[in-house]
């Protein structure tokens, strides 16, 4: 998986290494697991370079990285984990090679939405939203998922494309007020509101109306590309 800032952004499956390095990493993996005991699935980080394995750090819960199988295998990270607590089988079909993409959110919000192009949502790709109530700088609120039979890398190159195509940022007139520092009395405070918010890095800004004191509700949307 790729980080920034020390923090997962893009994974995906199948990771290309050599056969050597792959059965190491199984016995790296289960040695840790099996010295630290318990059930459930367990996300072990290692780094790998040519044919040596070297362990990096182990999560005793399903991976943040390990969401890609939502869209590579019959039974996800999340499964797999509730499986392996209850002794059931854990058995699965795997798909074929796919990739994840974070979305991590720009601002600081007490109704996070997301709003994602519509191309997203295709027979190799989709969009899981994670319904968190509050965002702040770099929490990710969603993950988009793409699908490739044969190629993870070509999966990875599809997930990165349509990750840009998500964008946040849908605040009401209290939530605004705050981002911007300005008072919205108006519509037209709305509009320039909005303009400074999408300044800020938003692509769109839809700014709801429920609170301006109006006997009509309005909601103001801006695009930067517009």
């Amino acid at each position: 998986h790729i980080q920034k800032d020390g923090d997962y952004i893009f994974s995906w499956q199948p990771m290309q290494m050599s056969k050597i390095a792959y059965q190491k990493s199984i016995e790296v993996a289960q040695k840790i697991t099996d010295g630290l005991g318990g059930r459930g699935l367990f996300g072990v980080e290692l780094f790998i370079k040519g044919d040596e394995v070297y362990f990096s750090e182990v999560s005793p819960r399903p991976h943040d990285t390990g969401m890609v199988t939502m869209i590579t295998q019959s039974q996800t990270q999340f499964a797999l984990h509730i499986r392996a607590v209850l002794g059931l089988p854990l058995d699965f079909i795997t798909y074929g090679a796919g990739a994840s993409a974070a979305f991590k959110a720009t601002d600081d919000t007490f109704s996070p939405n997301i709003i994602a192009d519509n191309s997203i949502f295709s027979k190799n790709s989709f969009l899981r939203v994670f319904g968190k109530p509050q965002s702040h700088m770099g929490r990710r609120l969603a993950v988009a998922l793409t699908f490739d039979k044969d190629s993870s890398e070509v999966a990875l190159e599809n997930a990165k494309k349509l990750i840009k195509k998500v964008i946040l940022i849908t605040p009401n007139i209290p939530e605004a007020e705050t981002l911007t520092k300005t008072k919205i009395k108006n519509v037209e405070d709305m509009i320039y509101a909005a303009n400074i918010l999408n300044d800020c890095g938003a692509k769109n800004a839809l700014v709801k109306g429920g609170h301006l004191n109006s006997k009509i509700i309005q909601d103001v949307f801006v695009s930067k590309k517009k």
